[in-house]
Formats: C-alpha cells, sequence, structure tokens
C-alpha cells in the first residue's frame, strides 16, 4: 500500500513539475523574455510554485496555526490559478499553430495576455462560487411513501471539508441556507471533515445550530484519512447528530439507512452482505440510502433502496476534471437518476478539495421534496 502511496505521489510531483516547466516555456516564447535574470527569476519562482502545494500541505499538516493555515492556502489558490492559466497558454498555442497552417500573422504576445487576464477572470469568479453554495431544489417520487411524509422536505449537505481552508464561518453559511429551508430531517452524506486538522471539535460547534430534529451522518472517505474514531469523538459532543454504520433507523415510518465507507487497506462496500445483516430491513417499506459515493448502484437497486443519496465527486470540482469524474462514475457523477423504483442523486457538495475554486458547477444543499 506503502509503495502504490510513494508511486503516485511521485507521479502527482513530476506532473505538476512538468506542468510548470511547459508553463515558464510558453511565458518566455510568448512575451519574448531574453532578459537573463527575468528568465532566471520566473524560473526560481516556478520551480517553487511546482512543490509549495505538497511542502505546505505536510507543513499544515505537521503544524497546525494561523501560519500554515496561510501558506496552505496560498498554494492551493496557486493551484487554482494555474489550472486556468496552463489551460489559457495551451490554447494560445492551438491558435498560433493554426494561425501557422493558415499562413496568418498575429501577435501573439496580446493574444497570450489576453488569455491570460480571461484566466485571472476565471479564477475569481470559481473562488467566489467555492465558498457561496445555493439551494437546489428536487422532488424525488418515492415508492410505499407514507402519508405523513408525503410532500415533506428533507436536506442533503455533503463535502463540506471542514479543515485549514473551510472553517466554522463556511459552515455557518451552510447551516443557514439548511435552516431556512425548515426540512423534517438532515442527511450529511460524509466528507464533513477534510482530513489536514487535528483538531475537529472546534471546526463542528456551529452543527448545534441545526435547527431539524433528525439529522443523520455518515463516513466518506475523508474521515478515514483523519481518523474514524477522532470523528466519532468530535460529533459526540453534538448529541443531535445520530452517525449511521452499517445501520437503519425508522423515521415514522421511513427507514434511513446509513453505510460505511471503506477504510484504507479493507475490501470494497459489498451491499448484499451488508443488507442482509442489518436486521428489520423490509426492502417493501420506504427508504433512504445515504452512501458517500455514487457506487453500488445496481446493488442498490437489486435490494429495493427508493433513494440513494451520495456526494463525492464534486462534478469535477472544475473544467477539465469533470470529464474525468463523469467517466469514472459512468455518467452518474451528477444529479438526479430514476431507474424504475430506485432513485439516485449525487450532489456537487459544499466544499472542496484542494484548490478552492470550482468552474462548470455550483457548491449546493440539496432540498428534496418526497412524492
Amino acid at each position: 500500500m506503502i509503495w502504490i502511496f510513494i508511486a503516485f505521489l511521485l507521479f502527482f510531483v513530476l506532473l505538476i513539475f512538468g506542468a510548470h516547466w511547459l508553463t515558464y516555456f510558453s511565458l518566455v516564447r510568448f512575451f519574448n523574455l531574453e532578459n537573463h535574470n527575468l528568465k532566471l527569476s520566473l524560473a526560481i519562482v516556478l520551480t517553487f510554485l511546482s512543490i509549495s502545494f505538497l511542502l505546505f500541505s505536510f507543513l499544515a499538516h505537521w503544524k497546525e496555526n494561523e501560519l500554515t493555515r496561510f501558506f496552505y492556502l496560498f498554494s492551493n489558490l496557486w493551484l487554482a490559478f494555474f489550472n486556468n492559466l496552463f489551460l489559457a497558454l495551451l490554447l494560445a498555442w492551438a491558435i498560433k499553430g493554426s494561425f501557422k497552417l493558415l499562413n496568418w500573422n498575429g501577435d501573439f504576445r496580446k493574444i497570450a495576455g489576453s488569455l491570460i487576464l480571461v484566466a485571472i477572470l476565471v479564477t475569481v469568479w470559481g473562488i467566489w462560487n467555492a465558498f457561496n453554495p445555493v439551494l437546489k431544489e428536487i422532488s424525488v417520487k418515492i415508492k410505499n411513501l407514507p402519508v405523513n411524509w408525503q410532500g415533506k422536505k428533507v436536506v442533503q449537505i455533503s463535502d463540506v471539508h471542514l479543515g485549514n481552508i473551510y472553517r466554522q464561518k463556511n459552515l455557518e453559511k451552510t447551516i443557514a441556507l439548511v435552516n431556512s429551508t425548515q426540512s423534517e430531517a438532515v442527511f450529511i452524506t460524509g466528507d464533513l471533515f477534510d482530513g489536514m486538522d487535528k483538531n475537529l471539535n472546534h471546526l463542528a460547534v456551529p452543527l448545534e445550530n441545526l435547527q431539524a430534529e433528525n439529522i443523520f451522518l455518515i463516513m466518506g472517505n475523508h474521515e478515514t484519512y483523519v481518523g474514524v474514531e477522532k470523528v466519532r469523538r468530535a460529533l459526540k459532543e453534538i448529541p443531535k447528530i445520530k452517525i449511521l454504520e452499517d445501520e437503519m433507523v425508522d423515521l415514522e415510518g421511513l427507514k434511513i439507512l446509513g453505510l460505511r465507507y471503506p477504510e484504507r487497506g479493507k475490501e470494497k462496500l459489498n451491499f448484499q452482505e451488508v443488507f442482509q445483516r442489518i436486521e428489520n430491513y423490509n426492502r417493501e417499506e420506504a427508504n433512504i440510502l445515504l452512501y458517500h459515493e455514487p457506487r453500488g448502484i445496481q446493488e442498490a437497486k437489486e435490494v429495493g433502496i427508493n433513494l440513494q443519496l451520495s456526494g463525492h465527486t464534486h462534478k469535477g470540482q472544475t473544467f477539465p476534471f469533470n470529464f474525468i469524474t463523469a467517466w469514472i462514475y459512468q455518467g452518474f457523477d451528477y444529479g438526479l437518476f430514476s431507474l424504475e423504483d430506485y432513485n439516485l442523486y449525487t450532489t456537487t457538495g459544499t466544499g472542496t478539495w484542494g484548490p478552492p475554486m470550482r468552474i462548470g458547477n455550483r457548491p449546493e444543499v440539496v432540498v428534496i421534496t418526497l412524492k
């Protein structure tokens, strides 16, 4: 397992370094940089920035304080901008190649400069977007839904990623949106914590202000990174939150099931085996399944799940990674899907991992009207 991690880390470092080197080469060519000292300074700055994310990630994990959080935020903001800068320079090269094929002339200093300006504006929008979740309202028809639940609302929040970037104020903004819906229940579908902070208790305090009587939480992959037991201890201080781990509760006739996320080094979830262990589960009774990742779709359908609520994907979080998540999750990476009596909703979540930027999607709090 450790060798897989080292190999991935090495690949990531080489990929980021190579992209920064191409950026250096592109800036020198497009802006005709000839001054030796200027090129040397640019090379040093980009080399440092290429390792800044890993460097400050380790630093923030080793020592938690305002200074390390600042450097961690800085490195993530740079990655957010660098993603768009690199795409802008690739587009500039494509334009340059097209002009050459067509024997056209153009001032590529102005073209590259304009594209970099667009990259800056897109980055600013993406960062603002990442910190401003919206309400997303959907309706779902559930087989055999009890009369007392018809027309009622429940809320899903996911992937809040509380840690070095998303702090108590961000959670308070999300909670204000949740409370404005006056819903019957709140479902937190994993990755409440980011996995970097050592002290979780203070981050979770705003959850006490959730006004719903029924609040259920499941673990996501990031809870396994920070330590499941540490998460349990932090949330123990907020008794209104019920953690579901391969178990079911009866909520006035509506069954709520929550499944564990497999911890590192353990086998993937087997839906059939888990449901055989859940006492009193009856596939003919109305139910909602909470599972962090939009997987096990066919298995969930076969065991009689009516509505599965998942997150994890962030819908790729930013362009062009949305194409990757769509491929990995076979198109189930975002939105509402209905397959006969089975429904799946995969949310974009409210927070981000790594660069605090969202392009091509909105962070959301999902309000679900049951029918």
